[in-house]
């Protein structure tokens, strides 16, 4: 019996950023991604922290 695990892509954005364009075209090139998601997340997502505070920061959402 195979097992077969589907893989998915999450590109994460700054919401305030512009729309990303030529992904269809970059993912058409790499058979082994079924599907992907673009996310927009608020600016805080994206600040260098300590991993201790990681799981501070995170934890309120």
């Amino acid at each position: 019996m195979a097992v077969r695990t589907q893989k998915l892509l999450i590109l994460l954005h700054k919401d305030e950023g512009a729309s990303p364009s030529g992904t269809v075209r970059w993912l058409n090139m790499r058979s082994w991604c079924q599907s992907h998601y673009h996310i927009q997340a608020p600016k805080r997502m994206f600040y260098k922290r300590p991993p201790a505070k990681i799981g501070i920061c995170h934890q309120d959402l």
